[in-house]
């Protein structure tokens, strides 16, 4: 595109852009979209990651239950 079709394409969006700003429609139309993007964009589109469920710690009812299997193994090493 050489200089001069360039200012020719530049000279009809210019045109547009006045008959345009002086049409209220398209002024209207144009809020109303910059409206409904800010409400889009101001709603998270992403997908939101979930935090995991902090799992119970499965503690033991009775200590001693812990302990059944070392205790009985431990009472053959140890003679007082």
């Amino acid at each position: 595109m050489n200089t001069k079709e360039f200012d020719q394409l530049l000279e009809r969006v210019n045109q547009s852009r006045k008959t345009a700003l002086k049409d209220n429609t398209f002024i209207e139309q144009a809020e109303l979209h910059a409206k409904e993007l800010a409400r889009i964009e101001s709603m998270d589109m992403r997908p939101v990651k979930k935090r995991a469920q902090k799992k119970k710690a499965s503690v033991p009812k009775r200590f001693s239950n812990v302990y059944e299997g070392f205790a009985e193994s431990r009472d053959d090493v140890f003679h007082y």
